[in-house]
């Protein structure tokens, strides 16, 4: 009798045990947070979660242990959430206050995880897996299809920033189309608004648009003034003494000064975080063009007012004030430069 009593209480421990395991395991997602969580099989280091849409921006760590990790990131409002593996590859997923976001898969075979959580996750998976065997123009083409057939959807938004705003080259008309498609479907959507503000100035600077009149403060203390129509074409080239790929570019400069003289106008806007560095290179190569450098880098006004977001970049502006090329290739420049002023 003592024996059989022991054994229930035993089972009863156990039991109540289980459950509290599965009650802990279950719980609820605060409201003011997403759940994010992956089974990868295997798998070992640190995954990076985070989103930089406006107010909700910020980053958060968690460990991977034997291809798992799980982690309860701050969110306000639903987002776009960058999840970084310890291999680097990267998912952008839709987050959502309250609800949890699941990935599954292999670590060795990332793009072919499962997510889930809510429907604009499994549009994503099924994108994802659809576009595996397609190339580079091809995703984009299918992206584009995607986005003007789900326009109402964050999963159109998650590809639209993929595949259209975060390339290193940008197809105007089509970005402003899908952007003008997705603002009109969701017309209170702050990640859009963050989107939209983040693409802004290089929309704004692109092909076949006036430039907007400047002034800007040289090294040496000059005040200067572009951008006004009638001046004579110009070039501003955005290089930095830390970037390898600008070296020729400022050898390129001088031949341009050499070759045309006061025809052109050339201003370089340096992201140095020193003055000193910019103003040495330039006497290095004998450049005469004015040179601004507030030493902010990538944080400067002015850089971001031209959405700079490659080195080196460029700018080339024809006597009306046309933006008729930017970002064009080092070994090019001369050439464009040279149809412009014949």
């Amino acid at each position: 009798m003592t024996c059989l009593h022991s054994t229930k209480t035993l089972i009863a421990c156990l039991l109540a045990q289980v459950l509290a395991a599965v009650l802990l395991t279950s719980c609820g997602v605060d409201g003011d947070k997403v759940r994010i969580s992956g089974k990868f099989g295997e798998g070992e280091g640190l995954c990076y979660i985070y989103t930089d849409d406006g107010p909700t921006a910020h980053l958060d760590t968690v460990k991977m242990h034997e291809g798992r990790f799980r982690c309860d990131f701050a969110l306000s409002q639903p987002a776009i959430v960058t999840i970084v593996l310890p291999n680097f590859y990267q998912y952008q997923v839709v987050g959502r206050p309250g609800e949890e976001v699941s990935l599954k898969g292999r670590i060795n075979k990332p793009s072919e995880a499962e997510v889930s959580g809510n429907d604009d996750n499994e549009l994503l998976t099924e994108f994802r897996k659809k576009s595996l065997q397609l190339d580079e123009k091809g995703v984009a083409r299918e992206a584009a299809q995607f986005i003007r057939k789900n326009p109402a959807t964050m999963a159109a938004l998650v590809l639209f920033c993929k595949y259209f705003a975060e390339v290193e080259t940008i197809d105007d008309d089509e970005a402003r189309s899908l952007l003008s498609l997705l603002r009109k479907s969701q017309p209170t959507n702050q990640a859009l608004t963050s989107t939209e503000a983040f693409l802004a100035p290089l929309l704004q600077t692109a092909k076949g648009q006036k430039l907007n009149p400047f002034n800007v403060q040289t090294i040496d203390g000059r005040q200067l003034s572009f951008g006004q129509s009638g001046q004579k074409p110009l070039l501003v080239a955005f290089l930095a003494t830390w970037n390898q790929g600008s070296g020729p570019v400022w050898r390129i400069l001088r031949a341009l000064e050499k070759k045309y003289g006061s025809r052109l106008d050339i201003l370089v806007i340096s992201l140095d975080g020193v003055t000193a560095r910019a103003e040495s290179r330039a006497k290095i190569d004998s450049l005469a063009a004015p040179i601004v450098c507030d030493t902010e880098g990538f944080d400067s006004p002015l850089v971001r007012q031209f959405g700079v977001r490659t080195m080196p970049g460029n700018l080339l502006v024809d006597a009306t004030g046309e933006i008729v090329d930017r970002d064009i290739p080092t070994m090019e420049l001369a050439d464009r430069v040279g149809k412009l002023l014949p």
